[in-house]
């Protein structure tokens, strides 16, 4: 069997180190970019160039990009609604 197969189903949870940076002029702080954290970034990147595409500046017609979102912002919403009544889903639809 080759090595890279995976041992145990939790190990696709763990945490890992991708770059580690020891500064020790700082008081010893350590400073290292996570596979967490790299899966965050990648979000980041794609939700900004999501919404980049989906602006609508100085255009009147709407683009398929900017339909795609509104879709999706309806859709969260009335998840959101349905699941906590229609008086407190509004409260808790900005965190989510």
């Amino acid at each position: 069997m080759s090595s890279s197969l995976i041992n145990s189903p939790l190990e696709q949870f763990e945490i890992r180190d991708l770059i580690n940076f020891k500064a020790s002029v700082l008081g010893n702080v350590n400073l290292s970019l996570t596979n967490i954290g790299l899966y965050l970034i990648i979000g980041l990147i794609i939700g900004l160039l999501f919404t980049e595409l989906s602006l609508n500046i100085s255009k009147v017609v709407a683009t398929k990009w900017s339909i795609s979102q509104e879709t999706l912002y309806a859709t969260i919403h009335s998840m959101v609604v349905s699941q906590i009544n229609s008086n407190k889903g509004q409260i808790y639809f900005p965190f989510i």
